[in-house]
């Protein structure tokens, strides 16, 4: 007989499709997770042997990547991709005014050509023995600065246009187009949805029982759905006053309905004898 798992006071077999109480009879108005990882209302607060359904653990979706998009430099906003929008990483979010960084831009050029004009000059002078090395020198010290300054503004003007920084949707706007917007100013919250993961925080109890890897279950509550997880990583410190660990697992095969922010209960599968 090949060992099963325990879900939080049911074993399942290696059947497929098979859940069943600890007891041995069948789930009433449940539906096992499948090889997809969702089933629908499991009941997961059943009393297992283990103690871990005694336990009612509380777990959020988040996207899988999360960032604030803020404002490098200050302007008016002219541009903001719509909330709900897709995007690729390196498209345009949003884009500032950057009317006076630009003039400023085309100044430095210009004052850049004339310094490298004034620079062959002396150079000119140089190679006739007419001009003096300090004049040299001072005009190829003007042309470098003029040319740093000139990047600055060059990196300046670039700040004015926003690109993803990854592949996603833009999940909230925090300001609005035609709103002046200082340097370092949140704009938009933009989501990494091409995967989903779920944190919470679980007994200390469980260090003993979990490791990356395994299996856990979040019924979630908006979609009524069991969908199941694979651990990624546990916290490396235990809290001294609740005794709780965080958690965090990655969903597997998560339904196209899921939304970051939803939330459920956690059910952990642990081994049993075989």
């Amino acid at each position: 007989m090949s060992a099963g798992y325990r879900i939080a006071g049911y074993v399942a077999t290696d059947a497929p499709n098979a859940v069943k109480p600890a007891g041995g009879s069948s789930l009433n108005g449940a539906t096992a997770a499948t090889g997809s990882g969702m089933a629908s209302g499991a009941n997961l607060g059943a009393p297992s042997a283990s103690g871990l359904a005694n336990v009612d653990i509380r777990a959020q979706v988040r996207a899988r990547s999360q960032a604030t998009v803020a404002a490098e430099v200050g302007g008016v906003l002219n541009l903001m991709l719509p909330e709900g929008r897709r995007f690729d990483k390196g498209q345009v979010l949003a884009r500032l005014d950057c009317s006076l960084f630009t003039a400023q831009r085309d100044k430095s050029r210009v004052e850049v050509s004339a310094a490298q004009l004034q620079l062959k000059a002396q150079e000119r002078l140089a190679q006739l023995e007419a001009g003096s090395q300090t004049d040299l020198a001072l005009a190829r010290n003007a042309v470098e600065r003029l040319q740093s300054e000139l990047k600055i503004v060059e990196t300046q003007v670039s700040k004015c246009t926003i690109t993803a920084p990854f592949n996603g949707v833009v999940g909230e706007h925090l300001q609005q187009n035609h709103q002046f917007v200082q340097p370092g100013q949140a704009l938009m919250v933009v989501l990494d949805d091409g995967g989903y993961e779920i944190e919470f925080l679980a007994p200390s109890t469980w260090l003993r029982r979990i490791t990356p890897g395994d299996e856990v279950f979040i019924l979630v509550d908006e979609l009524n759905l069991n969908i199941k997880a694979q651990v990624l990583r546990t916290g490396t410190r235990v809290d001294p006053v609740s005794q709780s660990i965080k958690v965090v697992a990655q969903l597997l095969n998560p339904p196209a309905k899921l939304k970051a922010g939803m939330s459920g209960r956690v059910a952990m599968a642990t081994p049993t004898a075989p």
